[in-house]
This record gives structure tokens, C-alpha cells and sequence, in this order.
């Protein structure tokens, strides 16, 4: 452990840890320049929001702006010479835990809804009820919250790990030794089994659409608005999934002392700073531009209309 403490510290004084600052703070203002915007017109329209679909857009884009805040506050903590208590960074790492899971499971969840309403479309609106969106939204928030706080009560006995050392960063916890394995190893095997279950079940479910819905002439063209969605989804939720494969691959190239430390902090940092805000910052904007309904209540926003009635 010695080893990576010592290279962090070179990384966040003399290295290039300090600069992650920067591409931090212009995913965040990509982000500020439309994630309110487009969360105030959802908000808004009373149409919009009993559409199953834009309340779970809704919910991304408040767990896309919340991760991004925090990203940005771990990465100030870091780089910042003031020592922030501990408690601090123990409170924004368990958030930020809660905010990744379940932004993670709300893409999911966006991926099956575009599935059952293309698939059903006759029985979808009895499947998928308002409440019932409303009920699936709390419901992964909850299951969200079990791992930091199963691991805060196995914990709460024991000496933090962070009171020991000067590491605000949650990625590479996955990499230091743990005053408590188990709980290590069980947010980690909890990561790893939920991202790679969650990409199963997209896979599988945009696979199925298109192969049952194949002759029906929907994805011909490169303008079809199928394919565009499919398209759409499929990157962004490559962009999620992507850091599990390479967090995966990392532990075992530094099992077998195949990778350098500084190394393992670098790309970590890439993965946490950058990887993982590119989604976040591009959703509301290829929603927005992408989505009649929502585009036109942005744009009724913008003239500044007192009433806003999306077009449908």
C-alpha cells in the first residue's frame, strides 16, 4: 500500500493528477449548459411527464448532474494543499457510490422500456403505468443504496481506511488493501456482476428488437429514428460499462505485477474524470435534439413562453 500512496502523492503534486481538474470541470459546464434546461422542460409539461420514458430521462439527468457535482468536489478534495476531515470524503465517496449504481440501473431500465414499447405497444401502456414508473424510479434508488450501506454497517467497527491514508478516490479503492477484505471484495464483485447483468440484459433485449422487428422496414436508412436509437443507447451505454471491463482488466494485470502503479492511477483517473463523464455530459443534448416532444418544449423554454405544449 506504501507503494501507491507514494505514488499518488508524486501523481497529485509533481505529476499530472492535478490537471484531471480540467477536463472535470468542462464535462461539468457541457453539462450545466443543458442538464437543468431539459429537466425544467420534463418538469414542466404535464404530458411529458406521464411518459414512461421521460420520467426515466429525468432521473438520468439528475444522477448524471449529482455524479458529476461530486466527481468534481473528489477532485478538487484531491488536488486541493487544505487536508478536508475525513468524514467529508467518506460521505462524497458513499454518494457518489449510490449516484453510479443507480445511474447505471436507470439506463438500464431506459434500454427495456424502448423494448417493451416496441414489442407491445398495445399492452405497454397497461405494463408500464405512471405509478408504476414512479414505483421502478424509487425501487432503483433504493437497491442503489444497499451497498455503501451494508459496507458503512460492517465498517462501523472498524478503524475507516481513509483516516489512514490521503486517498479520496473511488476507483482506485478497489486497488488498496482494506481493513475489512470481505467488504472489499463484495463492492467489488457487487460492481462487476451488476454492470456485466445490466449490459446482458441490454444486449439481449435490443438484439431481440431488432431481429423480430427486422422486415418491418423501421431500421432502412441512416435517418430511420430506430436505428438512431438504437445507436444512441448502445453508445451511451457503452461508455458505462466500458470502465468495468477496464477496472476488471486492471486488477488482473496488477495481479500478476504486469502493470506499473502510476499506471493503474492514470488510466483510473482517466476512467473516473473523463470515461465516465463523457455519457453524462452528451445525453441531454442528443435527448434534446433527438426527441420532438422534449425539443419543442426546450425551444417553448427558450423563446420564453409562459405555457409550454409540446407538440405530439
Amino acid at each position: 500500500m506504501n507503494d501507491i500512496i507514494k505514488s499518488w502523492a508524486d501523481i497529485m503534486t509533481f505529476g499530472g493528477g492535478r490537471y484531471f481538474i480540467v477536463p472535470t470541470g468542462v464535462f461539468l459546464f457541457a453539462l450545466l449548459l443543458a442538464n437543468p434546461i431539459s429537466l425544467f422542460a420534463i418538469f414542466s409539461s404535464s404530458k411529458l411527464l406521464q411518459e414512461t420514458r421521460y420520467k426515466l430521462l429525468a432521473n438520468t439527468l439528475i444522477t448524471d448532474l449529482l455524479y458529476s457535482f461530486i466527481c468534481f468536489a473528489l477532485t478538487a478534495t484531491n488536488i486541493s494543499p487544505v487536508i478536508f476531515p475525513d468524514l467529508l470524503c467518506e460521505i462524497l465517496l458513499s454518494l457518489q457510490t449510490v449516484v453510479f449504481f443507480s445511474g447505471f440501473l436507470n439506463i438500464t431500465a431506459m434500454g427495456v422500456n424502448i423494448y417493451l414499447a416496441i414489442n407491445w405497444p398495445l399492452q405497454y401502456n397497461s405494463i408500464f403505468t405512471p405509478s408504476r414508473a414512479v414505483k421502478l424510479i424509487v425501487t432503483i434508488w433504493l437497491l442503489s443504496s444497499i451497498i455503501p450501506l451494508v459496507s458503512y454497517i460492517l465498517l462501523s467497527g472498524d478503524q475507516g481506511l481513509l483516516c489512514d491514508i490521503p486517498v479520496c478516490f473511488f476507483n482506485i479503492l478497489f486497488f488498496l488493501p482494506h481493513p475489512n477484505p470481505v467488504v472489499q471484495e463484495m463492492n467489488y464483485v457487487a460492481v462487476v456482476v451488476m454492470c456485466t447483468a445490466c449490459s446482458v440484459l441490454v444486449f439481449v433485449c435490443f438484439y431481440l428488437l431488432v431481429w423480430r422487428t427486422r422486415k418491418s422496414g423501421i431500421w432502412t436508412g441512416m435517418h430511420s429514428k430506430a436505428r438512431q436509437t438504437i445507436t444512441i443507447h448502445c453508445l451511451i451505454f457503452s461508455f458505462y460499462f466500458l470502465p468495468t471491463i477496464i477496472m476488471v482488466i486492471q486488477r488482473v494485470l496488477l495481479s500478476y505485477r504486469l502493470m506499473h502503479i502510476k499506471s493503474m492511477l492514470y488510466v483510473t483517473m482517466t476512467v473516473s474524470n473523463v470515461v465516465l463523464l463523457i455519457p453524462k455530459a452528451l445525453t441531454p443534448y442528443l435527448h434534446g435534439f433527438r426527441c420532438e416532444e422534449l425539443s419543442v418544449a426546450i425551444q417553448s423554454l427558450l423563446k420564453g413562453r409562459s405555457q409550454i405544449s409540446p407538440s405530439g
